[in-house]
C-alpha cells in the first residue's frame, strides 16, 4: 500500500526532529536543538489525521531522540568481545523502541483533546511530562528535564518542581515557537519568555548569597583509578585494582584525610584466602574511613551482590549498602530471557537485589549519615526524593568506564548533580574513570576530575541545606499524582463535552 504524503514525509521529519534534540543534552548543551526539536515536532503532530498518524509520529520522534541518547549502550558490547557484536543492533533499537512508546502515547492525547493556541502548548507539556514520569519507571534516562543542564542558575527551579516539573517547563518554552508559528499565538512565546526570565532570576537570586561552607571535620579524598575493567576479571585483576588505588590514595596529604571514597568495582571480593591481606593492606593506608565498592558474596543466602561497603582503619566492615537497582543484562539477566541471552554477557553470574533501599550508612555516631547510591541509582530522582529525607550528603559510587569516550559520562554526572539541587544535600562522587566530583547542595560543582584520568580530589564535605528543599519537603511527594490527575481530568472533560455536543447535534 502506497503511503500518504504525511506518512512519506512527516515521520521521517520526526525521527530528525528527535535526534536533532539530543544534541540540548550533556555533553552539547545546545538548548536552541530542543526549541528547534519541539517546535518543529508540533507544526508535524498538528498535521497528523487521526489518532494513529499522531502515536506513529510520537513514536518516531522519540525513536530519533533515544537512538541518539543512547547510543552507547552498544559501546560495553563492542569494546569487550566480538561474540556479542550481534547484540548490538538490539541494543540500540530495543530500548529506544520501548520508551518511544511513552512519546507515542503523549502524542495521542495531544491529539485527542486537540486544543490550539496556548491551551494545546500546554496540552503538549503536560502530555509529554506524564510520558517523562512513566519512563522513570523503565529507565529515566535522558529525561527533558536535564535540557536545563546548560546553566546553574536555571537549574535551581529544581529546587521547588523537581525533574517532572523541569521536564514540563522544557516542553513549554522549547514548543512556543512552534505553537507560534503553527496557531498564530504570539502570546506562547510572551508566556515562554516571562519563564525563562523567572527562572534565570530565582536562580540566580538563590545563588547569589550562598557562600561555600565545609564541614571542616570531614575531609574527602575521591580516588579516581582510571582502571580498563573486563568482565571476566579474575582474583588476581581485582587485587591489582585493589593495589592501584591504595597507590593513589596514599599520595602526600594523607594524613590529613578523614574519608577515603573509591569508585565501583574497586574493592575486591573477599574470601578465606585474601581476607587478612587485603584487612592489613588497609590497616597501613587508611587513616580513619574508607567507602568503596565491590563484590560481596552472602555465604547464608549463597547470593552476590554489587555492594557498598564502609571500613574502619582496621579494616572492618562496619556497615554496608547492597545495590538495589541492578542493571539489566549488565548484571542480571532477566529470568524470561536467561534460556536465549549468553550468561557471559554478565561474567557467568548474575547480582541480586538489595533488601534496604531506603538505607542510610553512618560513620560517627550516626551525626552525618549519608544516602549511599551505586551506579545508576542516581538517575532515580523519585527513589532518591525518599532516600534523602533524613540524609545529610548523597555518596555515588559508579563505573562508566564501560562506555568509553562517549556522551555516557557526561549525561550521568549531569543527572548526580540535579538530585543534590532536588534534595538541597551534596554529592560525593566517585567514578572509576570520570567524572569524579564534589557537588554542593545547590548543584554546583566545587572539584572535579574529567574522564579517562587517574588522580585524587582532597576536599572537605559542603554543608546540607537544613530542612531540605520544598521539592524534597513536600512537591515531591504529590507531583507525580497531581501530574496524573490533571492529564485524567481534562480527557474526561475531553470525553464528556465530545459526548454531550453529539447529543446536542442529533
Amino acid at each position: 500500500m502506497e503511503l500518504s504524503p504525511y506518512k512519506k514525509h512527516n515521520y521521517t521529519f520526526a525521527v530528525i526532529l528527535g535526534a536533532m534534540s539530543t544534541i540540548s543534552m550533556p555533553p552539547f548543551y545546545m538548548f536552541i536543538a530542543l526549541l528547534i526539536g519541539f517546535s518543529g515536532f508540533y507544526i508535524t503532530l498538528s498535521h497528523a489525521q487521526n489518532i494513529k498518524q499522531a502515536f506513529y509520529s510520537g513514536w518516531w520522534f522519540g525513536f530519533g531522540y533515544f537512538t541518539t541518547s543512547l547510543y552507547w549502550l552498544a559501546v560495553p558490547l563492542i569494546a569487550q568481545s566480538r561474540i556479542f557484536w550481534p547484540l548490538v543492533p538490539f541494543a540500540i533499537t530495543i530500548i529506544p523502541a520501548i520508551l518511544s512508546l511513552f512519546f507515542g502515547m503523549a502524542s495521542s492525547i495531544v491529539h485527542f483533546i486537540n486544543c490550539k493556541k496556548l491551551y494545546g502548548l500546554i496540552i503538549l507539556s503536560l502530555s509529554f511530562t506524564i510520558a517523562g514520569i512513566c519512563i522513570e519507571i523503565i529507565l529515566p534516562w535522558n529525561l527533558l528535564a536535564y535540557s536545563w543542564s546548560f546553566s546553574t542558575e536555571m537549574l535551581q527551579t529544581a529546587s521547588l518542581i523537581g525533574p517532572h516539573g523541569m521536564t514540563f517547563l522544557a516542553v513549554l518554552c522549547s514548543a512556543a515557537v512552534g505553537v507560534s508559528i503553527q496557531d498564530k499565538c504570539i502570546l506562547s512565546c510572551i508566556i515562554t519568555l516571562i519563564t525563562l526570565v523567572s527562572m534565570y532570576i530565582y536562580g540566580s537570586n538563590r545563588l547569589l548569597n550562598q557562600e561555600y561552607k565545609y564541614h571542616n571535620d570531614i575531609a574527602l579524598r575521591i580516588v579516581q583509578g582510571n582502571i580498563d575493567h573486563q568482565w571476566d576479571e579474575n582474583e588476581e585483576q581485582e587485587y591489582n585494582t585493589f593495589q592501584t588505588y591504595l597507590g593513589l590514595t596514599s599520595k602526600y596529604g594523607l594524613n590529613s584525610r578523614t574519608h577515603i571514597i573509591w569508585g565501583e568495582g574497586s574493592f575486591p571480593l573477599l574470601t578465606d584466602k585474601n581476607n587478612n591481606l587485603i584487612t592489613n593492606s588497609i590497616k597501613f593506608t587508611i587513616p580513619k574511613f574508607l567507602i568503596a565498592s565491590g563484590t560481596r558474596y552472602d555465604k547464608e543466602s549463597q547470593k552476590f551482590h554489587n555492594t557498598l561497603f564502609a571500613i574502619n582503619d582496621n579494616g572492618k566492615i562496619i556497615d554496608y549498602y547492597d545495590k538495589y537497582h541492578l542493571v539489566p543484562f549488565g548484571e542480571f539477566i532477566p529470568s524470561i530471557l536467561r534460556s536465549i541471552v549468553p550468561r557471559s554477557i554478565t561474567a557467568g553470574f548474575s547480582y541480586n537485589s538489595g533488601t534496604e533501599q531506603k538505607k542510610l550508612i553512618s560513620l560517627n555516631n550516626n551525626r552525618m549519615p549519608f544516602v549511599p547510591s551505586i551506579c545508576y541509582e542516581s538517575i532515580f530522582s523519585n527513589e532518591m526524593a525518599n532516600k534523602c529525607i533524613n540524609g545529610k550528603w548523597i555518596i555515588n559510587l559508579t563505573n562508566d568506564g564501560w562506555f568509553g569516550i562517549s556522551s555516557q559520562p557526561y549525561q550521568h554526572f549531569e543527572m548526580s548533580r540535579m538530585r543534590s539541587i532536588e534534595n538541597g544535600l551534596p554529592t560525593i562522587r566517585a567514578a572509576n574513570t570520570g567524572i569524579s566530583a564534589v557537588i554542593d547542595s545547590y548543584g554546583r560543582i566545587i572539584h572535579s576530575l574529567p574522564i579517562i584520568t587517574e588522580g585524587i580530589i582532597d576536599s572537605y564535605l559542603p554543608y546540607h541545606i537544613n530542612n531540605g528543599t520544598l521539592y524534597s519537603r513536600y512537591i515531591s511527594k504529590f507531583i507525580i499524582p497531581l501530574f496524573g490527575l490533571i492529564i485524567i481530568a481534562i480527557l474526561l472533560w475531553k470525553i464528556i463535552f465530545h459526548r454531550y455536543r453529539t447529543i446536542i447535534n442529533t
